[in-house]
């Protein structure tokens, strides 16, 4: 991939159709109309739906484990929030002090 952008959007802007493809697959509708269709789906088409389906999560899924901080647990993510809100407090502060000795 090129770009910079860690996770494009448009690499996995197909997974609702592809869920929404296999679903009316499988209940024997077109996602599109919502009328039966007019004939069954055959099982090749099913399994290609499938396929593709898991084709796309499986694209989406290699691109989170690559997102920056993916690896941090919960504890580990609440850590780093708590020490941007004292960093950002603290800057405020700064700020504060700034603004009132200027004023």
């Amino acid at each position: 991939m090129a770009s910079d952008d860690p996770f494009p959007i448009s690499t996995v802007e197909g997974l609702v159709p592809a869920v929404l493809r296999v679903y009316s697959l499988i209940h024997d509708i077109s996602y599109t109309t919502r009328k039966p269709l007019e004939t069954g789906p055959t099982p090749q088409e099913i399994v290609e739906a499938t396929d593709d389906l898991k084709r796309r999560f499986l694209i989406a899924k290699d691109l989170v484990e690559k997102l920056p901080g993916g690896e941090m647990n919960a504890d580990s993510q609440d850590e780093v929030i708590k020490m941007l809100e004292k960093w950002r407090d603290s800057k405020r502060e700064q700020l504060q002090k700034h603004f009132t000795k200027t004023a």
